[in-house]
């Protein structure tokens, strides 16, 4: 999964529960073989967006999403300049290196949206700054790791020490 989280997270922090996130790229499933181009991918992102993945984004109105219509959410709305482009390239991205990934929530049905978390509630009309993109990944959907983090003027990878 890659996101922009709202609050700051580290390379290997782990979570049972996401903290406060707009999901950019649902779940998907990539070979680890096909990492290295989706980091170089990932890392010419900050030369090519330069203001940051969403440079303005506002809290949107209440939906619901899910199999079941039963998780809350916000809508996220986004400069459309500056984030739409950014999303595209990012999927088309993702499609090309063969990933899995469930397109409910993707490509041209792509929903902006984040959930509010027990310490991070969100208001209609605030304004959000992302200015990272984070890749996280599951061991059987328990246990979420940050893989690599990609903060607009830094990049921090898994192999950092």
């Amino acid at each position: 999964m890659i996101a922009s989280t709202v609050s700051s997270v580290e390379v290997g922090d782990e979570f049972e529960k996401l903290p406060s996130h707009l999901t950019v790229i649902p779940w998907f499933a990539l070979d680890e073989q096909r990492w290295p181009e989706l980091d170089a991918h990932l890392k010419e992102m900050e030369l090519e967006y330069p203001a940051g993945p969403f440079p303005r984004a506002f809290v949107g109105d209440r939906v619901k999403y899910g199999p079941e219509n039963d998780i809350e959410a916000h809508r996220v709305m986004i400069d459309a300049i500056g984030g739409f482009p950014l999303y595209a390239s990012l999927y088309g991205m993702i499609r090309h290196l063969g990933s899995e990934l469930d397109t409910t929530y993707a490509g041209m049905s792509w929903p902006p949206h984040m959930n509010d978390t027990v310490d991070q509630a969100h208001q209609e009309d605030q304004l959000l700054r992302f200015d990272n993109l984070t890749v996280f990944q599951h061991e059987f959907k328990r246990m979420k790791r940050v893989k690599a983090l990609y903060r607009w003027g830094v990049y921090v990878d898994e192999t950092a020490s």
